[in-house]
């Protein structure tokens, strides 16, 4: 099986694709950062540059975790999806597809770009990042549902999505919280149910590449036609994780979850889809908090004592339930604010 990170073995398929001539020389470099895939940039003389993935069937995390390396095939089908309904800008330009190789070639982003993830590490948060972020998912959201009798054909299968979020993330955090069965259930079952939209199902910063244009979204292999609620819990959890976990810029994170929801809010309200949907954001925030602690991905860089301040958080969240975004976070806040 080919290895793409190996430079002998990629310069000898791109040789036998017709990619690259007889003593034609090619700069290779192999991304870190990645638990699920191989990742490889390769600079050419005379044209942009490319960057080639392909799918991991051990994922690089702790413990025991397979995935389907298929999944790669839905990362393909994602990124035609994306480059017909936003702008060259938003997503890189799919290349090429090899499925017997279970490898997809795509244009590079254009360099100067910075990790959305390392900056707001560093405490680095802009107000219009955030905004830019929000709006992002919201055009994908209104977009692909004004395009649904093609999107949703090619993005019906949720396999992916359940192999690598809905059971990672609710059904390993129910086994750690039989009490909260129910709930989980319940939550589960109403995505399955509310399948309305485009969903990214790993909308975060370290998908995001800052550029001097606006955010960039990268790797989009658990995509598929479903609820566009889990997007935005999602995502949220980033901020408030950070909040914990950046002590002194607490407020700012915060202030950035609350201006998130309300910017995509704003953008989506009118919308024919958004019936209920502030709630079952409201509870998949409150989830994915949880399971950012007790189930199979939990956040890296949170120590013990704040992993046991954010379960908390999330308990009461779950507890709370008002099906308001905002009272669910400033409750979340109260918590970690009271521990600390």
């Amino acid at each position: 099986m080919l290895d793409i990170e190996e430079k002998p073995e990629l310069l000898e398929y791109l040789r036998s694709v017709g990619c690259l001539e007889p003593g034609e020389s090619v700069d290779v470099n192999v991304l870190s950062g990645g638990v699920s895939g191989r990742t490889v940039l390769v600079n050419w003389v005379d044209k942009a540059p490319w960057v080639i993935k392909q799918a991991r069937e051990q994922l690089q995390v702790p413990g025991d975790w397979h995935a389907d390396p298929l999944r790669i095939e839905r990362e393909a089908d994602a990124m035609r999806v994306l480059n017909d309904i936003l702008e060259t800008r938003r997503v890189p330009k799919l290349v090429f597809q090899d499925r017997p190789h279970g490898l997809i070639a795509m244009q590079a982003v254009p360099e100067p770009f910075h990790n959305w993830k390392s900056m707001l590490m560093e405490g680095k948060v802009v107000d219009e990042h955030v905004i830019d972020f929000a709006q992002l998912i919201a055009t994908i959201h209104i977009r692909s549902y004004q395009e649904r009798q093609d999107v949703r054909a090619c993005l019906q299968d949720m396999s992916f999505f359940e192999e690598l979020r809905v059971e990672p993330y609710y059904t390993e955090t129910k086994i750690s919280h039989p009490e909260l069965g129910s709930f989980f259930d319940h939550l589960v079952a109403e995505m399955r149910s509310n399948r309305i939209t485009f969903v990214h199902g790993d909308y975060s910063p370290k998908n995001i590449l800052v550029t001097p244009e606006g955010c960039v979204l990268i790797d989009h292999e658990t995509a598929h036609w479903g609820d566009p609620a889990f997007d935005i819990g999602f995502a949220m959890t980033h901020f408030l994780a950070k909040a914990l976990h950046l002590r002194s810029h607490r407020d700012v994170f915060e202030a950035a979850a609350h201006l998130f929801w309300r910017s995509y809010s704003d953008a989506v309200s009118g919308e024919l889809w958004i019936d209920g949907l502030e709630r079952r954001v409201a509870r998949h925030l409150a989830a994915c908090l949880l399971a950012r602690v007790d189930g199979k991905s939990p956040l890296e860089y949170l120590v013990l004592a704040d992993q046991d301040y954010l379960r908390r958080g999330a308990l009461r969240s779950i507890q709370l339930d008002s099906g308001s975004v905002d009272a669910l976070v400033d409750a979340y806040m109260e918590v970690i604010v009271g521990d600390i």
